[in-house]
This record gives structure tokens, sequence and C-alpha cells, in this order.
């Protein structure tokens, strides 16, 4: 899903060497994926980046909306997350299908949730949500998604064999 750049260089003894640069949301790579279909809503192109955590709505059980905390129509509710960028064409009733992965192990710190202020750790608040009173965490620990939430990737690149 374009996460993994490999480099590969052979020397004059024919030894290999991989050179691996990774931007990796996932510690597990979801298997289990569902198309939905994301909505614009706005007037300009927009885009949903890749780990943007999102909901199903309960009026159309096709549509995903990214979480957020004040959320009513049960795209508050997590189900999943983003695998690549989405871009949607301009214009407030265009639609693009994506994959949504909802198993598998994702890094805390690249869940993206698109409504500024909100974190993991934000109360959901909407009146109407089956949610309310929970963070975005437990809100996504207690719903029907199979993801789990690992620490913060760390970066390891910069190491030398020795030093792990």
């Amino acid at each position: 899903m374009g996460r993994v750049t490999i480099t590969q260089t052979v020397d004059a003894n024919n030894h290999v060497r991989n050179d691996y640069e990774v931007k990796n949301i996932f510690l597990a790579y979801p298997s289990k994926q569902k198309e939905l279909t994301f909505v614009n809503g706005t007037a300009s192109e927009r885009t949903i980046v890749a780990g943007t955590l999102v909901g199903i709505t309960t009026a159309d059980q096709t549509i995903a909306a990214p979480v957020q905390s004040d959320g009513t129509d049960g795209s508050e509710v997590p189900f999943g997350v983003v695998l690549d960028d989405i871009v949607i064409p301009a214009g407030a009733s265009e639609e693009v299908d994506a994959l949504v992965g909802w198993n598998g192990i994702v890094y805390a710190d690249q869940i993206v949730l698109e409504k500024v202020g909100d974190t993991l750790d934000t109360v959901i608040t909407g009146a109407a949500s089956i949610v309310i009173g929970q963070s975005i965490k437990n809100a996504l620990l207690n719903s029907n998604s199979l993801l789990q939430i690992e620490d913060a990737a760390i970066n390891i690149s910069g190491y030398k064999d020795a030093q792990v």
C-alpha cells in the first residue's frame, strides 16, 4: 500500500543489500478490510489522509466519516482506519469508495483525528451518541472494530546492528 520503499543494491561479490524506508501506520497490517463510501461534504477538493480513524453512519451503513468527538450520526463510534490517502473531488455530494482496515495493530501516534483538538483521550460528547462519555480510545476498544492500539512507533533506522 505504498508505505515501504525498498532499495536493493548488489555489489561485485553478489552480496545483496536491501534498504527499507518505512512510513508505517500499522505494526500488523489489517487482513480485514471493508470498502466504504466517503462523501466530500464541502465545495473544495478534500483529502482524508491515511491513518484517519473513521466510523460508519447509522443512516447508511455503506458511508464512513472521520470520527469526531461531538458526532451524533454513528460515525463517532470508531470502526477502522483509512489505509491510503483518499482524494474526493470538489463538490459537496461527490463520493469516493475506499478501503478501511478494521483489524490489525495500529501505532497510536499514527492515528489521525480530523477534528481540531480531538485526541485519543478526548471524551465523546455527542448527545445522541451510544458512546457518550467514553474517550475515543475506549470507544474504539469497546466497538466492533478489531483494531488494537500499540504505543508510538520508534524509529531505529539510525542505529547500527551493534546498538540494537
